[in-house]
């Protein structure tokens, strides 16, 4: 996994050629991941060898654009980062959030699971399209809890929540072939 540390002095040819090496020198073919989420969480585009603004939330594009905006800026992503020699892309987020109280609501795109449930299976499908390996985060949803890169959570919500709400966008995506699934930082 890439963090922005790892592009911060970089062009898009020199990645690309110390990525390449990276594969030559190993046995079996790497998996080269990276959170290109978009908009809070950006490791590639927020550099200007690699675009010349970072990606906007997915959230943002929908709503200025619909599902034909999103599906553009979403195969360009997956264009730049394959074009640079990474093959998966920790996204996208399939967490429910209406509250724009909770910590990962700005990862979301804000709606229900529903409609959650519905952008999220479009998001691997445009994802697996293009060809690069995408990834359902964060399992089993994360609710309104803290934010975990700065101390522990511990969700206390009612199991029958978590099935009936927020498995139902990780169901979509796992209908449309998402390949993996990345668990949440959360004590359940």
């Amino acid at each position: 996994i890439l963090f922005a540390k790892d592009f911060q002095d970089h062009t898009k040819e020199s990645i690309k050629q110390e990525l390449s090496n990276a594969q030559k020198t190993n046995k079996y073919p790497l998996i080269l991941g990276v959170d290109e989420e978009g908009g809070y969480v950006t490791r590639v585009s927020r550099f200007e060898a690699f675009r010349s603004e970072k990606f906007k939330s997915p959230k943002a594009y929908y709503e200025e654009g619909g599902e034909e905006l999103l599906k553009e800026t979403e195969t360009e992503k997956a264009k730049l980062l394959k074009s640079i020699g990474l093959n998966l892309n920790l996204a996208p987020v399939a967490d429910v959030s209406t509250n724009e109280e909770d910590f990962i609501y700005i990862r979301t795109f804000g709606r229900n699971a529903k409609e959650t449930s519905d952008l999220v299976k479009k998001m691997v499908e445009y994802a697996n399209e293009n060809e690069i390996n995408s990834c359902l985060k964060h399992f089993p949803g994360y609710g309104n809890n803290e934010d975990t890169h700065t101390g522990i959570a511990i969700d206390n919500r009612d199991y029958q929540e978590i099935t009936e709400n927020d498995y139902l966008p990780f169901i979509a995506g796992i209908e449309a072939k998402v390949p993996s699934i990345l668990v949440s930082h959360n004590v359940i």
